[in-house]
């Protein structure tokens, strides 16, 4: 954000401002203090529990620093360590203290500078964290509130049952191979409910074919099931049965496959369970039907979007939408050398995922971004392969969401192709 930047970033820090520098632990914290010149008040870093007792004892430290120094402000700068600062930034920030945190790449990196050694401890990061900060290499970091914080909430959530979602698939499809190899000849699709209908009932081969194709008929009849193939379905499925009679088996593979679709049918409610609340927040915010109006558009890019992104109205600049999710295009130049530009892959890399994704189905559904594909994988100079424009789909995809989502303004096709920033890569 133009406010963002490392110039106004630097005005935040003056010459009454105690800089305290904390390296967190998920039980063990270490804080260093230093004036915007760089000198230390203290000899050994302050060791403090993360807990409130520990939050205390910090608040303590600070005032009696505060008290010897005569500092009236104080910047509190840290590493956004998983998720064992959250509860510190909550606690240091209902106590009224400014928060901020550092690139944990940049403390990697920039250690070094003081002592020449790559050595890395927790009362050493502290300082390099404090450093940092008085230098303006620092970021705000931004809570989501309301309808904001329950959709990243939910969205984070759904990631998890996603990711356990394609471990049940992998395992029942790696049980089918070793058990019942020929099942996968039946179907287009392993878990047609049909299919899994009958192996919730006669896992293996032979449970199948002692079921045979009355048998198959009338599990189907009972449960009301529409669409499984009929007899013909059946037929090929007690086929199947009767071409891998030959296999081994244990009894303890018909509990595995049980317990393998008792956690794939789980993960699959809780999916649709999720993706409809998802839903419902999300259209509650202001002109997200302009955004799923759009050809190629589905509700899940907007999820996506508004999880990662959350409230659009603080950023005043697409470019920084395009910075956040990493799509932005970095040089590899020295002297005579230039070599190739690619995306940075910093900042959010699922608001990247999302976007990327987005571009694909945007170029497959939408003229007018297919026809943004096609300008520059044509073009006479430099033309782009297939991946490096559709990056610049995804990046034209994200300035086009911020102007509707922040202004109110419908989807123009005419200036998808013929707006001249269309993506970030170069010509």
């Amino acid at each position: 954000m133009k406010n963002s930047t490392r110039a106004k970033k630097l005005h935040q820090v003056s010459e009454h401002h105690l800089i305290i520098g904390v390296d967190i632990g998920s039980e063990k914290n270490y804080a260093r203090a230093m004036n915007w010149r760089g000198e230390e008040y203290t000899k050994k870093a302050f060791f403090f529990p993360n807990n409130e007792k520990g939050f205390l004892l910090l608040i303590k430290w600070i005032e009696e620093i505060q008290a010897r120094s005569g500092l009236t402000e104080v910047i509190i700068g840290c590493e956004p360590t998983g998720v064992y600062w959250l509860c510190f930034k909550q606690y240091l920030t209902k106590k009224g203290f400014k928060i901020v945190t550092v690139n944990t790449l940049h403390v990697h990196r920039s250690k070094e500078l003081d002592d020449n050694s790559p050595s890395k401890d927790d009362k050493k990061d502290p300082r390099v964290i404090a450093d940092l900060v008085r230098e303006g290499r620092f970021f705000e970091p931004y809570d989501p509130q309301g309808d904001y914080a329950e959709i990243r909430s939910l969205f984070n959530v759904r990631e998890s049952v996603v990711k356990n979602m394609a471990r049940a698939r992998n395992r029942m499809q790696a049980w089918l191979r070793r058990n019942f190899p020929e099942y996968l000849n039946c179907y287009s699709k392993y878990d047609s409910k049909g299919g899994l209908a009958v192996l919730e009932i006669a896992s293996l081969p032979r449970d199948v074919y002692e079921l045979g194709v009355d048998g198959i008929l009338l599990l189907w009849k009972s449960k009301k099931m529409r669409g499984t193939g009929g007899r013909k379905k059946a037929e090929k499925l007690v086929e199947a049965a009767a071409a891998n009679m030959w296999l081994d088996y244990c009894a303890a593979e018909k509990v595995a496959f049980l317990y393998i679709l008792e956690d794939f049918r789980r993960n699959s409610e809780r999916l649709e369970e999720l993706d409809r609340k998802l839903e419902e927040q999300v259209r509650r915010l202001p002109n997200v039907d302009k955004l799923l109006s759009i050809r190629g558009v589905g509700m899940q890019t907007v999820v996506g979007f508004i999880a990662e992104v959350g409230d659009v109205n603080r950023f005043s600049d697409p470019k920084q939408l395009v910075k956040l999710a990493g799509l932005n295009a970095i040089n590899n130049e020295s002297c005579k050398k230039v070599g190739e530009h690619r995306i940075s892959k910093r900042g959010r890399s699922a608001l990247r995922r999302v976007m990327y994704e987005a571009a694909g189905s945007l170029i497959a559904w939408n003229s007018a971004f297919k026809a943004l594909q096609v300008k520059y994988t044509t073009r006479t100079t430099n033309p782009l392969k297939r991946r490096q424009a559709r990056v610049v789909v995804a990046c034209k995809a994200l300035r086009i969401f911020h102007a509707i989502l922040r202004k109110g303004v419908d989807f123009d096709p005419s200036k998808v192709i013929h707006d001249p920033a269309a993506g970030m890569m170069p010509a």
